[in-house]
């Protein structure tokens, strides 16, 4: 197992959710289904506001724009939802 990188003009998105619980049940949800793709890569929960409520994103980071549309493009091919994003 490498240790967790935060460094990474990318991170991949997992989900947005109105609670800080469910993002982070989603990060451990799509841990467990594709470990080897998101090994090394941080997850971690981003607070944004959207129509005055507060938003979670679920997200992990550490990866370049390119690792981060091929993580994103396999994750898809397990059904889970995925977006690459810059890090803010």
């Amino acid at each position: 197992t490498k240790a967790p990188r935060f460094e990474g003009a990318f991170h991949v998105q997992v989900g947005a959710f109105m609670s800080q619980v469910e993002a982070e049940n989603r990060l451990g949800a799509v841990q467990q289904r594709a470990s080897d793709l998101l090994d090394g890569h941080l997850p971690f929960t981003a607070s944004f506001m959207k129509d005055e409520k507060e938003w979670y994103r679920a997200r992990f980071a550490g990866f370049s724009k390119e690792d981060a549309q091929a993580t994103c493009a396999a994750l898809k091919k397990l059904s889970l939802e995925c977006i690459a994003m810059p890090a803010e």
